[in-house]
């Protein structure tokens, strides 16, 4: 895999922790959960720049919506229903 000096890519357990972002790196261009979670919370959206894009998939499950969030040049944000996938909850508490 190619090394890029602008990509930090992170890996985790999706807890309270994760679901909180990363704010004493923020902001991002980019942010992807790759991971469920039930939704995008004032905190992340603070995480990211203007014309940023947060993509998760967001819901209470089993189904859920994958959604693309883009925050513009006007403090807006829009959300786009990408598609619809089905996920398995894994606990992850030890």
């Amino acid at each position: 895999m190619p090394s890029h000096s602008n990509i930090n890519a992170q890996r985790g357990v999706a807890h309270r922790r994760c679901l909180a972002g990363w704010p004493e790196k923020a902001p991002f261009d980019v942010v992807i959960y790759t991971g469920p979670v039930e939704e995008i919370t004032e905190s992340l959206r603070l995480q990211v720049l203007p014309v940023a894009e947060l993509f998760a998939s967001i819901g209470h499950g089993p189904v859920m919506q994958g959604e693309l969030h883009r925050f513009n040049h006007h403090n807006q944000w829009s959300v786009e229903i990408i598609f619809e996938n089905l996920f398995t909850i894994i606990n992850s508490s030890p």
